[in-house]
């Protein structure tokens, strides 16, 4: 019972999450949003000062829960 709610659930996650990235100072921050609407697709790079505009418009305690790692331009 408890396994089919986690598979459930990790479907859920997997269909709706989106992996979302910021540059800002030459540091790249990735994250993963739950919301359909994506702010940012992996994929899509627009002016850095937009992406953190983005980052920044979002509720503090999203910002936390969607950033999970921090790298260097150029390591990814």
């Amino acid at each position: 019972m408890l396994v089919e709610i986690l598979k459930i659930a990790l479907s859920i996650f997997m269909r709706n999450a989106r992996l979302n990235i910021w540059q800002y100072n030459g540091i790249y921050l990735i994250g993963v949003s739950l919301s359909l609407n994506s702010i940012v697709s992996f994929k899509s790079f627009a002016p850095k000062q937009r992406l953190l505009h983005r980052w920044e418009s979002l509720p503090m305690n999203l910002q936390a829960s969607t950033i999970f790692t921090i790298k260097k331009a150029g390591k990814i």
